[in-house]
Parts: C-alpha cells; structure tokens; sequence
C-alpha cells in the first residue's frame, strides 16, 4: 500500500508490538504468550498492625498521642487512617508495582495541533521573525518551523500532583499564614479558618506535612454541589417589621401567656410570599455574549505605530491609492502643509518597507497601516520627496517672515540713533551719577553700560521718600515733558526686543537648507530609470528650484547687512557687540524697560504732587476756619460784658437819631408841620419799624 515505514513502526509501538520485527519477516516467534507468565502471583498478606508502613502509627497510639493528629499524619503520607480501627485486618506486605505508562503517541509537527496554525501563516506569507514572536509567546519551540516532518508527542505529559506538601506551601493555609504575618489578631483569622472548615493548629507548624489540596475539578463540582442545596434550603427574604419587642416580659404581663404553636405557623405560610423582599427585576432580554472573532489581519508593523498611523489616514477620508496619486501629482486640492508634515513624520522606514514588501500572502489580509504602505512602496523617495515639497510651499512664508525680523532690527538701530530725547537723558543720568560718584574712583565717569538704567530704582533717599529714577523723572518733566515718553517714537522697538541670534540664524539656515533639499531631490529624481506617467516631480518643482538659489542668497548678503547694522548701534551705545548674550533681544530690552520704568516713575511722582497739594489746601482751610472763630468768640464777649442800663441808653441814643433823620426827611420833602397827629403816628410807627430791624440784625450778627 506504500505506506511510509515511520508511519508503521509509530502505529506499531503504540499497539506494544516489536518495530524491529519488520526487517526479519521470517523470524520465528510465539502465536500466544504464555499464560503461566501473564498470570500475576499471589501477594503476601499481613495483619495491619504487623505491616511496615502502619506498624507505626499503631505504637504511636499505644503512646496515648490524639488520634485526630494520627489520623492527619496517615493522611499526609496517603495511607487509609481507618485501618487503625481494624489492627487485625490482612494486607498485601508490597504493593503492585504500578503499570508502566503507555508510549505517547507521536505525530508530525506540521499535524500537530499547536504548530498547525504556525505552518499556516507561513503559507500566507507572513514573516519568519513575526511567526516566531508569536511562537515564543505561546512558549513553542520556533527551530521546529524548519523541520516539519519531525516526530514529536501529540499531548504533553502532565505531572503528577504530589502526595504531600507543607502548611506553608498549601494553598489555603498559605494566605492565612500572610495574614498572620501583617499582625491580624489570631482570633480573626482562627474564626475565618473554621468557616472554611480548615484546622487553625497547623498555623503553629507551618513546617508540617498535609494532604494537598484537591483538584480543581473536584472543587468545582464540590462547590456546584453547595450552591445547589444552599439554594434548595435558602427561604425568600421578607419584608421587615420594625417594632420595638419586649425584652424580658413579667408574669403579670399578657405576653407571659402567649404562646405561639403549630396552628398559628401554619397560618402564616402565605407571608412568605405575600411579603417576600421583591428581587431586582431582572433584565427580560438578556443580551447574548458575542463571541469574539478571531483576528484575520496580517500585522507586520508594531501595534502601537500601526495605531497612530491608522488615526492619520483616518483625516484624509481617501482610498491609499488616492492618497499615492495625489502624491504623484502634488496635488493641492487634497495635500496641505498640516497634511504633508503628518505624512512625512509617518513615513516607512527602512525595514518596514523591506518587511511589507517581502510580504506574498493575500493583500487584503494585511492591516490597514501595512496595506497603506505597500501601496505607496512603489513612490520613488517618498520621505525625500515629501521633504521638498513642503520647503517648496513654505519658503516664501519663511523668506517673508525673515525678512521682517530683520528689518525691525534694522529699523529700530536707525531710529534709537535718530531720537534726540535719548541722547538728553542719558546725559543727564551721566550728571547724576557723577555727583552722586564724587570723590570716589568711579566719579568723574565719561560715560556707562546701559544696563545702570534698570538699577536706578534701587537707589533711594535717606528719607525713603524717592528713588533716583522719580528724581529722574522729576527733572525730565521740568525740561521737556515729551522726554518721558520717548518709546512711543521708537515703533519697531517692542518687535526688535523679540528677536534673538538663534531665530534669526535658524531662519537663514532653513532657507538655505529648503533650498538645497529641493535642488538636490531635483537632480536624483531625474536620474530615476522609471518614472510614473502621472509623476509630477519635476514639473511642479523645477521653477521653484530656479528661484530658491537666488533668494536664499539675497536673505544671506541681507542678513549679513543687518548684523552689520546692530553691530554698529551696539557700539555707538558704548556696548561691546561681541559679548556674551548681547542680540538684539537683550539691547532693545533695556531701552523696552526703562521706558516702562520710566513712565512708572513719573506717574508715581505726580500722584505724589498732587496729594501734596491736596494737604496744602486743607491746611490752609483749616487755618482760615480756626481764625474765624477766634473773632467770634471774642464778639460773643463784648456783648455778654454790656450791663442792662447801658443797652437801653444805647437803644435810646439810636432811636433819637433816626427821629432827627426821619424829621429833616419829611421837611425837606414839603410835609405840613402842623398836622402833627399824623406826622407823629406815622412816625413813630416807622421808627418802631426801623428798630426792630435793626434789633434783628444785631442778633443775627452775634454767633
């Protein structure tokens, strides 16, 4: 039938027979074995107390130890303890010797359940060095890949489980041994051993033998069993009564004769489900579990990149065919700046594309990111060739906006060196501290570095009352008020203050870069043997290429010019342009400062002034009032010493005045003497008049 020998002599073995026989198929051998052989002698019994494996248990009894502690050490060596109650029972003197195992059966590892799938994948083209990262991780032995025909057995052979272990070491005492040892009273722990029915003395002896625990099968179904009549004998809960009972009920009270029997119980059978605790209702429809399918993706990039590169593609909304031909074609309708950068950063690299491109098995079982890959494989220098495209649509921005620092830096030098207000104030600085300085080895300055501008508001008065910048501000303001406020005609001053050596330099060497990436890209894409028909390369960057040269040699000679510029300011100032930190940020910074600084300091003393001249006129109110009423209280004394005759001859003295007043009057205005009832009622009705006005006058006078 021509089947292969290793099949035969494998079939043979398991069958207990001779492999070797095949190669002398005219060896004579016996048809039957014999009977006598196969018949097992008769074993030799003796009593148990007798026997040497229970000989003794039996004298450590007559010892008067417990038998609970006979029994646990019977056990511990897997004898039956109940022999100790039968002394005379026979036994066999030696145990059968046990049967010697059976061959494993052998199979071939590609057959084998374990490797089959293995040897699948790599039909499917997966690679070698993935199929045995999965391998190890199952603990499989990855050199049997390459030897599939090889014999090996079809089930692993399990230990024996042992026939002993220590208290330690056995599964349930160990955790109660744990507990012991982070200090939980020993009360605790015996309570909880007893409801798992476990022995709380052998905590003492954690060196003692037991019987180890039982299989997990044998639990399993031990523990389905518990539930089971647990929940037979289980009663429903009811609902509660909450009374307040009687704890000790007297003779004389009625509850000493109640007494409940078997009648009453009866009749309150149907409480149980009358007022049974309703359960939670429980869901109608229970969903049914799903069942998890099992992957049928190829993965052959790392999870976790495969992951952030499937949240990318997922932007674009594109098949990866799409995305491949709008790489082609440059196409700005779908690539943008934000779009290229997110390409470039999760470009293949080396031996991912080796790996996806070694790949022969079905395209459509490989992985979002691994059929994204292969896809765009076949673009010549995709990495490089994204990299030239984005320098190519960002330069301008970069050209525009390099250009702009460096002519806010240039702006700024012309304009520092134009203000005459600068020049004025620095002189006057120079006078102060010369007086200030005097007699000491730093008076008699010609000059000084800028930066004493900011520490000017450290220098105060004996009295606290000022600085030396509020002085500052206080003579500047008696000068030349616009002084103060001589940034507001420095504009480009806050931008030029932002700009430091490192952008400026990195501005410059990105354009230079860009425009060297974008030749260099040019020249090794025209040498390509192949190109797409759709490939757009060239044409959509040669005119860039043209232009980029002499531009980033236009924003170098600029640049050099510009540093020319500030250097130049620098030292006009009296500053070293070569010291260390000293770029456009930190010199513009000072004047940025002091002119905030400044400005703080005059508003500063005008608050001052005008609380000043506040208090001045309060004084002076104050002054006034207190004058005033030093007069009338002198007043009020003249007229408190005038005795009560002296007022009425006062009052009689003015009265005869206005008569004679009144008198003339009337004669010189043509009034008939004779008619003297008239002239006199008339008269003295005035004069009455007359005077008790002027008596309210002179009260209305008197405070």
């Amino acid at each position: 039938m021509g089947m292969p020998p290793p099949q035969i002599e494998l079939k043979m073995k398991s069958e207990g027979l001779d492999a070797s026989l095949l190669a002398t198929p005219d060896k004579m051998i016996p048809e039957k074995e014999d009977e006598a052989s196969a018949t097992p002698a008769a074993p030799v019994l003796v009593a148990a107390k007798d026997h040497p494996k229970y000989a003794k248990f039996f004298k450590l009894q007559k010892m008067g130890m417990p038998p609970p502690q006979i029994e646990l050490k019977m056990k511990a060596e897997g004898l039956d303890a109940s022999i100790l109650a039968t002394p005379d029972k026979m036994l066999p003197e030696k145990e059968e010797a046990p049967v010697a195992p059976a061959a494993p059966v052998m199979v071939a590892v590609k057959d084998h359940p374990s490797y089959a799938k293995f040897f699948k994948l790599q039909k499917m083209g997966m690679p070698p060095p993935q199929i045995e990262l999965k391998m190890k991780a199952e603990g499989l032995d990855t050199t049997l890949l390459a030897t599939p025909d090889q014999l090996i057995p079809e089930k692993a052979e399990t230990p024996a489980p042992p026939a002993e272990v220590l208290v330690k070491d056995h599964p349930d005492y160990a955790k109660y041994l744990k507990l012991q040892k982070m200090g939980m009273p020993p009360p605790q722990i015996e309570l909880k051993m007893k409801a798992e029915g476990l022995d709380a003395a052998l905590l003492a002896t954690p060196d003692a033998v037991v019987p180890p625990p039982p299989s997990a099968t044998s639990m399993n179904v031990a523990l389905n069993v518990v539930k089971f009549v647990a929940k037979a004998k289980a009663k429903p809960k009811l609902r509660n009564l909450y009374w307040e009972p009687v704890a000790a009920p007297t003779e004389a009270s009625l509850w000493s004769k109640i007494e409940l029997s078997e009648e009453h119980q009866k009749e309150l059978d149907s409480l149980t489900t009358l007022f049974a605790a309703a359960p939670p209702a429980a869901d109608k429809e229970k969903k049914k579990p799903v069942a998890k399918k099992a992957a049928t993706r190829v993965a052959l990039i790392d999870a976790k990149r495969a992951n952030n590169l499937g949240i990318m593609l997922a932007r674009f909304r594109l098949p990866y065919a799409e995305i491949k031909r709008a790489v082609l074609e440059i196409d700005r309708d779908v690539l943008t700046t934000e779009k290229i950068s997110a390409l470039i950063q999760f470009a293949p690299e080396g031996e991912e594309l080796e790996t996806v491109k070694s790949y022969t098995g079905e395209r459509k079982l490989l992985g979002d990111a691994e059929q994204y890959f292969l896809e765009i494989s076949t673009v010549p220098r995709y990495a490089t060739r994204l990299q030239a495209v984005l320098a190519t649509w960002q330069f301008d921005a970069n050209v525009e906006e390099q250009r702009r620092l460096i002519e806010s830096v240039t702006a700024t030098c012309a304009a520092l060196k134009a203000n005459a207000a600068i020049p004025e104030i620095l002189k006057l600085v120079l006078a102060l501290g010369n007086t200030l300085n005097e007699g000491t080895p730093r008076g008699g300055a010609q000059g000084f570095k800028l930066s004493i501008l900011l520490k000017l508001v450290q220098v105060k008065a004996s009295d606290n009352s000022m600085t030396l910048l509020n002085y500052l501000a206080i003579v500047l303001r008696k000068k030349n008020p616009e002084w103060l406020t001589f940034t507001d005609q420095l504009e480009a001053l806050a931008d030029a203050s932002r700009v430091t050596l490192q952008v400026l330099k990195a501005g410059e060497a990105a354009i230079r870069k860009a425009s060297a990436t974008v030749v260099s890209e040019l020249e090794l894409h025209a040498k390509l043997p192949a190109v797409a028909e759709n490939d757009k390369f060239q044409e959509a960057i040669a005119p860039f290429a043209e232009k980029s040269a002499a531009t980033s040699t236009k924003i170098a000679e600029e640049f050099e010019a510009m540093m020319a510029t500030f250097n130049e300011c620098v030292r006009w100032f009296g500053e070293d342009p070569d010291a260390a930190g000293c770029g456009p940020d930190s010199f513009f910074s000072i004047f940025v400062s002091f002119g905030q600084m400044l400005q703080a300091a005059d508003r500063d003393n005008e608050r001052k002034r005008i609380a000043e001249e506040k208090r001045l006129r309060r004084e002076a109110e104050t002054r006034k009032r207190m004058a005033q009423l030093q007069s009338s209280k002198q007043q009020r004394k003249g007229l408190e010493s005038l005795k009560e005759g002296d007022a009425q001859a006062i009052v009689k003295k003015i009265r005869g005045k206005r008569s004679e007043e009144k008198r003339k009057e009337l004669l010189e205005q043509g009034f008939d003497p004779t008619s003297t009832e008239s002239l006199c009622s008339n008269s003295s009705r005035q004069l009455k008049t007359q005077e008790s006005a002027e008596l309210l006058a002179r009260k209305d006078e008197i405070p």
